[in-house]
């Protein structure tokens, strides 16, 4: 298996689930993971060397989530998410679920993927480099985004644990 196949059988979960997470559209979500690894497959072969890959490809997803949120008429609601957890996951975990997501659209783009990050066990450092938050804020800021995320869970009849 060459390196690029590796790269992207190593992080093409994560970012999926990251993407998905953040714009609420598995189809959406696949397209954005493919349009990174297009364009870094594209940078390998012109000689670029990334240091810190699963930061530089998060990053990357995490930008271009953003500009597709930002896209008017790109934003798909919960409709689509029901779809994906009603086949996934039993109906307990499908209705947890979907209040995490409606709790996280409530968020700030930054404070989203704060959330997502740190769901993905991210460290500090890394979610620092992929936000564009300052190291020293994200301890505060992450800390600030849960409790507001479980405000918004308590307002919908849910208890974080």
């Amino acid at each position: 298996m060459n390196s690029f196949n590796k790269i992207y059988n190593d992080n093409y979960l994560l970012l999926y689930r990251i993407a998905c997470k953040m714009v609420n559209d598995t189809d959406l979500a696949s397209d954005i993971v493919q349009e990174i690894f297009i364009y870094l497959h594209e940078k390998l072969q012109k000689g670029l060397e990334v240091d810190h890959l699963r930061s530089w490809l998060s990053k990357a997803v995490y930008n271009r989530c953003i500009d597709n949120l930002r896209k008017p008429g790109r934003y798909v609601g919960l409709e689509k998410t029901e779809k994906y957890f009603a086949e996934e996951n039993p109906m307990e975990k499908q209705e947890a679920a979907l209040a995490v997501r409606k709790a996280l659209d409530k968020l700030k783009h930054n404070e989203k993927m704060l959330a997502v990050l740190y769901s993905e066990g991210f460290s500090y450092k890394e979610m620092a480099g992929i936000t564009g938050i300052k190291f020293s804020s994200i301890g505060s800021t992450l800390s600030r985004t849960l409790i507001k995320l479980k405000k918004e869970l308590t307002i919908q009849g849910y208890e974080l644990h």
